[in-house]
C-alpha cells in the first residue's frame, strides 16, 4: 500500500510542473516577442493574466492531463489484456471502498484506448484519496490493512508502477 502512495505521489508532483509547463509557453511567447518590449504594462498584463489562469487549471485536471498525454494507452493496455476479468468487474475492498469496473470483458484496444487513461487517472486518485485520508475524504468506505485488499490493490500497484515509469522517461 505505501508504495502505491509513493508511486501517485511522484505521479501528483509530476503533474503539478506538468501545469507549470503549459504555463511557459504563452509566457515564452510574450517574452521572446521583441515588438512587445516597448509596452511593459502590456506585457505585465498579459503575463499575470497567464498566471491567474492557473487557478482554473485544477489538480484534478492537470494530473488528468499528464495521465492522459505521457501514459500512452498501449502501455495501460499490456497489464488489463491480461487481466480482463479483474479489471472487468468492481472491486470492492474489505471496509466498503468500491470501484467500478473499467472495461467490459470483451474489450479490445480499440475500445480500450477511447477512455481508458480517463478512468484509470480517476481510480488512481480515489484509491490515494482512500488510502491517505481513510473517512476524512468524501467517499463511502475505506480500504482496510488486509492481506486481500493488499492483494486486490497489486493490480493497480503494476498499473501506477507503469504510469510513473512512462512519466519520468518521457514526461514533462
Amino acid at each position: 500500500m505505501l508504495s502505491y502512495i509513493i508511486f501517485y505521489r511522484i505521479l501528483e508532483y509530476a503533474s503539478f510542473n506538468f501545469g507549470r509547463q503549459e504555463l511557459r509557453r504563452p509566457v515564452r511567447r510574450i517574452v521572446e516577442n521583441p515588438t512587445r518590449f516597448s509596452d511593459t504594462e502590456k506585457i505585465t498584463r498579459d503575463v499575470i493574466s497567464i498566471l491567474n489562469s492557473e487557478k482554473d487549471y485544477y489538480e484534478v485536471q492537470r494530473f488528468n492531463d499528464l495521465v492522459r498525454e505521457h501514459v500512452p494507452s498501449i502501455v495501460l493496455w499490456q497489464d488489463f489484456s491480461q487481466h480482463l476479468g479483474f479489471y472487468s468487474e468492481p472491486i470492492t475492498f474489505d471496509g466498503g471502498f468500491r470501484i467500478d469496473p473499467v472495461v467490459h470483458e470483451n474489450c479490445d484496444f480499440d475500445s480500450f484506448s477511447k477512455n481508458a487513461t480517463t478512468i484509470v487517472a480517476k481510480n488512481f486518485r480515489e484509491i490515494q484519496n482512500v488510502l491517505s485520508h481513510g473517512k476524512d475524504f468524501s467517499y463511502q468506505g475505506v480500504i482496510q490493512l488486509s492481506r486481500r485488499n493488499i492483494d486486490l490493490l497489486r493490480p493497480y500497484s503494476h498499473l501506477i508502477r507503469a504510469a510513473v515509469g512512462e512519466v519520468i522517461l518521457h514526461g514533462p
